[in-house]
């Protein structure tokens, strides 16, 4: 059977939080491998990571189905310890099932949760138009006493699969896959071979199981912890499913076959289903006339501008920045946006609110310091627009602004009463295990001294703002061989855009997947790093003729011989506390200290200042 008869349509990528491994970009390149048509992502009980999946899958030339393993209950809102949680898997079919997921999902969240995100049988029967089903794995809502009646109810109104995984020597799938066969031969419904796959490759079980003792805090040698006996949960090729339907023995070829091919059967029917980019339609803001906004937001401007700047020398620079930032935000269509921002700030400060100064690219709009969203005059400090909005970025901008904690119920009700309680969202944010944490935690798992993962996490003596790559000393590779070769374990990094990319630690200096450079200090110390590593730094730039140094992130790439940069080797650390003002100094190396409330790391050369 050629390759391209099977594809793997129960998948978990690092969205199922702490228990895949591995991100959806490389699934996708591994199913490209296999020349496999379709890859679906099913993640446990959220669609969090489906966008940057159907981007992974396009650009590696793969077919996207989206789909969510949910937890299901007879009751989401009997909420009681030790309930049984049961599971079944979702896939879309269309924009309706698209829209269906999301409520099903929804509720779960918001009514149904406890411990995870749970919905019962009557939501999801009266939600299931444009979705297909599966059946799940060993954790099958069948085995409920109502899962028969639920199974027949929606194979009346959808697509039903009955799953089987091929887990040669565990017993319990082996006897779950025999039950649905006598279903398949009862009802007439198709079986779906999947493998339930938690990482990419065969062989990563070990890193998988190192995962799972991290998510639930335990060590390896733990006898009671959370482990997965079943083994080989990688993405399969359609030949290794065949091959490991026949070991198992609960099907003859004839029906593996089917159920393989079946696979392809699902997938063609969520084939026709992407997630399109939507246009953003912004509310009204109360009391501003829908077609005089362009007017209201340019006289409140221009009463500003003369305010502050009418007497001074250099007025006409002002006025010419203004009229360049006023014309290029009414162009792109940004009004609306920056007045919402400006009514929620007016608002706060008029209600007794602390509202922070303004922090990111939008300290470079002079418009944002003239509405006071800002409190930074971008021309004395020689600030670029152009890092804030430019023809070339046609997204909305982003403002950062930041509250008194104690005040943000307050500030989501003011919006839900301005704008509809339905407007007004939260966001969810991941945390990611990056260089220093996985080597300790990995550490923990096996048991391993503090004192030698901490020798070895403190090889990693510079990290990237957003963990694009790990730079270390020149020890740094004989610290982390040192303390994998003592511990007899292999070490793991999860880094870079997903919530755990893995990566051999060896290979980052060995064997990198980018360039690597060494950099002398003046100190004499080297340290190695890539042409992405971003270094707090002083760099010049050009703006009208003019030259301006500035202070900020740079990538190695960008940085000229010119310019500077601050390394922790020669650094006290000074953190600013923007809610109480404090200055907390630390002189040991690597060390921040920080209050309790939201603080401003800022480093400060210990010898000449080139500042």
């Amino acid at each position: 059977m050629p390759e391209d008869y099977y594809c793997n349509m129960h998948v978990h990528d690092e969205y199922s939080i702490l228990d895949g491994l591995g991100s959806g970009a490389k699934y996708a390149v591994r199913a490209k491998e296999l020349e496999q048509r379709y890859i679906a992502i099913t993640n446990h009980g959220n669609i969090d990571g489906v966008i940057k999946f159907q981007q992974a899958c396009e650009e590696a030339g793969v077919k996207s189905i989206i789909g969510c393993e949910g937890y299901i209950v007879l009751d989401a809102k009997d909420k009681q310890k030790g309930e049984k949680r049961s599971h079944i898997v979702l896939f879309v079919k269309n924009e309706k099932g698209w829209v269906n997921i999301k409520k099903i999902l929804t509720y779960a969240n918001i009514e149904g949760f406890y411990y995870k995100p749970r919905f019962d049988p009557e939501f999801l029967l009266a939600h299931c138009d444009g979705l297909a089903i599966s059946t799940a794995c060993s954790s099958s809502f069948l085995f409920q006493d109502w899962g028969e009646d639920l199974l027949t109810e929606l194979s009346d109104r959808t697509e039903v699969f009955l799953e089987i995984i091929p887990l040669v020597g565990f017993e319990p799938q082996k006897a779950v896959n025999e039950y649905k066969v006598l279903l398949h031969r009862k009802y007439g419904l198709p079986l779906l071979a999947t493998n339930d796959c938690h990482y990419v490759l065969q062989g990563e079980d070990d890193i998988h199981e190192a995962l799972l003792c991290i998510g639930g805090k335990y060590k390896l040698s733990d006898t009671n912890r959370r482990r997965f006996e079943a083994k080989n949960l990688y993405l399969k090729s359609g030949r290794e499913m065949l091959t490991a339907l026949r070991q198992q023995g609960v099907v003859d070829s004839k029906l593996s076959e089917q159920a393989v091919y079946n696979s392809i059967s699902l997938a063609e029917l969520c084939s026709n289903f992407r997630i399109e980019k939507i246009s953003v339609y912004l509310p009204n803001v109360p009391g501003i006339p829908s077609g005089e906004e362009d007017n209201f937001i340019r006289k409140l401007c221009a009463e500003k501008l003369k305010l502050y700047f009418g007497e001074r020398d250099n007025f006409s620079d002002y006025q010419s920045r203004y009229e360049e930032e006023i014309n290029s935000i009414s162009g792109q269509g940004f009004i609306r946006y920056f007045l919402i921002v400006w009514e929620l700030i007016s608002w706060c400060r008029n209600n007794d609110i602390m509202v922070g100064p303004g922090r990111g690219s939008s300290g470079g709009s002079l418009v944002s310091y003239l509405l006071g969203i800002t409190q930074v005059d971008p021309i004395k400090f020689g600030l670029l627009f152009s890092r804030f909005i430019s023809p070339a970025r046609i997204d909305i901008p982003d403002i950062d602004m930041d509250f008194e904690d104690i005040h943000r119920p307050r500030i989501r009700k003011h919006l839900e009463d301005l704008y509809g309680q339905e407007c007004v969202a939260g966001i969810s944010t991941f945390s990611k295990l990056k260089g220093r944490s996985a080597i300790r935690d990995v550490a923990r798992v096996y048991d391993v001294p503090m004192i030698d993962s901490d020798k070895a996490a403190k090889a990693v003596v510079v990290r990237c703002l957003d963990g694009d790559s790990m730079v270390y000393t020149v020890e740094g590779p004989k610290a982390i061989r040192d303390l994998a070769g003592s511990s007899g374990f292999r070490v793991s990094c999860h880094g870079h855009g997903s919530r755990r990319e893995t990566r051999e630690v060896e290979q980052v200096f060995v064997n990198p997947d980018m360039d690597m450079f060494e950099m002398t200090l003046e100190s004499g110390k080297k340290i190695i790093c890539s042409a992405e590593h971003k270094f707090w730094s002083k760099y010049s730039h050009i703006y009208n003729g003019k030259i301006y140094s500035n202070v900020g992130w740079r990538k190695l790439r960008d940085l000229k011989p010119t310019d500077k940069i601050l390394t922790y080797e020669h650094c006290e650390v000074y953190s600013h506390c923007k809610q109480c003002g404090k200055i907390i100094y630390r002189k040991r190396n690597r060390d921040r200290s920080f209050c309790s409330l939201s603080c401003l790391a800022i480093y400060k050369n210990l010898h000449d200042n080139p500042y």
